[in-house]
């Protein structure tokens, strides 16, 4: 009868040990294309863009994803979620 190697009786590998390097870029644009279907659907795609990026935030994009979904840039975009949450303490 054969005996079994340690590596063969070893337990499979965790989840967090797995790499899951390859299959992040497809998740990130899947994720900034449902997103951008999400506000051609919704009721901000005739807002401002001060309404299109409060309802991007919400989705939990971040500033480079609303500004390459608006086609803006970054900065227009902290400029503006600066000037929401001045807003919101007042």
């Amino acid at each position: 009868m054969r005996r079994r190697t340690r590596a063969a009786q070893a337990a499979p590998e965790s989840p967090a040990a797995i790499d899951l390097s390859g299959v992040t870029p497809p998740l990130l644009v899947a994720s900034r294309s449902l997103a951008a279907i999400a506000l051609a659907l919704s009721a901000a795609r005739k807002g401002t863009d001060t309404q299109k990026i409060r309802f991007l935030q919400s989705l939990g994009l971040d500033r480079h994803e609303i500004a390459g979904i608006l086609v803006t840039t970054p900065q227009v975009v902290s400029t503006l979620l600066s000037r929401l949450r001045r807003s919101r303490r007042r």
